[in-house]
């Protein structure tokens, strides 16, 4: 069994990529010979990512499209695995990442791991907390949250939509209407906080409910984007 990690990137700096790529140090050979890795980077991104040559085990590849939801895809095309993980470049992962995610997809068709936010302070473990909470009664998790899904149910249901925006809100739906099943790890993936410490703590968070609430009123994607 392989599983195909996608990861989108875009004028990405080498620090958050190298620090991501560090994830895998620690991993055995072993388990290293069942991922296959795939950065999939947009034509319009002009930063040089030539160091991605030194590493043996990364197949990246340039699309002609633009936007998060055409590079997954894009990704998913090109991989070879039974098991789509569709990650940010940058989360940090469970160490036991692999045997979490086959022994999910055993049972459900699709999962994702629950949040952390890190650095944590005792507001982020508020957010993430809130967050996890919030996936649960939904099943609706976020792109942050590192979703996996089988190949067959990926391509059964057309893979994520071609928006600008809320790509991942709008394929967990699609999981959902399609009966495949969902559920839930409660270990944790840790997500940067650097996007909160950008804009302000208070302000993403309210930011990142309003634009929710308005997506629940059924307000397009390509609208909501102007917000974010």
């Amino acid at each position: 069994m392989i599983i195909s990690i996608v990861i989108p990137i875009y004028k990405e700096s080498r620090d958050v990529i190298q620090k991501f790529l560090g994830n895998f140090d620690s991993i055995p050979s072993s388990v290293m010979d069942t991922i296959e890795f795939i950065i999939v980077i947009p034509f319009a991104d002009t930063t040089d990512y030539s160091y991605l040559d030194n590493y043996s085990f990364l197949n990246s590849v340039r699309t002609k499209d633009k936007g998060r939801a055409n590079q997954l895809n894009f990704g998913a095309e090109k991989a070879t695995g039974t098991i789509f993980w569709f990650l940010h470049v940058d989360s940090v992962v469970p160490k036991d990442f692999f045997n979490l995610i086959v022994d999910k997809l055993e049972v459900f068709d699709s999962s994702a791991f629950s949040l952390e936010i890190s650095p944590s302070s005792l507001w982020f473990s508020f957010i993430s907390e809130l967050t996890n909470l919030r996936t649960k009664w939904t099943s609706c998790p976020y792109g942050d949250q590192g979703i996996f899904v089988k190949k067959s149910v990926f391509f059964n249901i057309g893979g994520f939509d071609d928006v600008e925006f809320l790509e991942d809100v709008l394929f967990m739906k699609k999981i959902r209407a399609s009966g495949a099943t969902f559920k839930v790890l409660s270990e944790k993936i840790k997500t940067s906080n650097r996007r909160w410490l950008e804009n302000g703590i208070v302000y993403t968070t309210l930011k990142n409910r309003f634009i929710m609430l308005l997506f629940w009123f059924k307000i397009p994607p390509h609208l909501l984007r102007k917000f974010y």
